[in-house]
């Protein structure tokens, strides 16, 4: 246990620790900065008011300063969305413009079947794309582990699939395939990432609407 002198050097510390948490989170959220120096203000004024006046003033003082916190928490608001990028994920006007100005890829919307070819033997998945112009969104439940993956990907000018894997809880299959077209209804390529049993791995992948 510590001693009456340690115990007091543990206090500062700790307070110094938390203030630099409180310096960091207001740093990185600018928004936050203005309301908290619009509260220091309100409450100064309004506290001052309260002090020096009397019932009703103090009442009128106290309801003042709840609709000025109002008022900044809605302006915050306003800030903190202005400093959102725009388009989505990809903050880059250009480079959002660009992803999405694919060829439309309506037609691939439906119920595929994705085969894995591995080397001891085809595992096949079944899966429904959801499209949005060029942009791929595909969806698969992996039944020997009960648990849902996720793939997106863009269809290019040429009509190739270069696609992004991920797995419920960070499980596999994630990683990256590029399927070639193959026909109307047909893709194959490469995956490689870490498999359905977290373990690295590659393999030949075969993506084919189904009958």
């Amino acid at each position: 246990m510590p001693t009456g002198k340690e115990g007091r050097g543990l206090v500062p510390g700790g307070h110094q620790k938390t203030l630099r948490m409180i310096a960091t989170g207001l740093a990185r959220r600018p928004a936050y900065l203005l309301l908290f120096g619009l509260g220091v203000v309100g409450g100064g004024v309004s506290g001052s008011v309260g002090v020096m006046g009397g019932g009703y003033l103090q009442v009128f003082a106290i309801g003042s300063f709840f609709i000025f916190l109002l008022v900044s928490a809605m302006t915050v608001g306003k800030v903190e969305e202005s400093f959102k990028p725009a388009g989505g994920p990809i903050p880059d006007f250009e480079a959002n413009k660009e992803f999405l100005a694919g060829p439309n890829a309506a037609r691939l919307s439906g119920a595929w079947e994705l085969t894995w070819k591995w080397g001891a033997g085809d595992d096949v998945d079944q899966v429904t794309l959801v499209v949005s112009g060029a942009t791929v969104f595909g969806s698969s439940y992996d039944d020997e582990h009960s648990r849902s993956y996720w793939f997106l990907g863009r269809i290019d000018d040429d009509g190739d699939l270069p696609a992004l894997f991920w797995g419920r809880d960070g499980c596999g299959p994630v990683g990256c395939a590029f399927l070639q077209r193959d026909g109307r209804s047909k893709f194959a390529g490469t995956w490689k990432g870490v498999d359905k049993d977290d373990e690295d791995g590659h393999c030949d992948v075969v993506l084919e609407r189904k009958a």
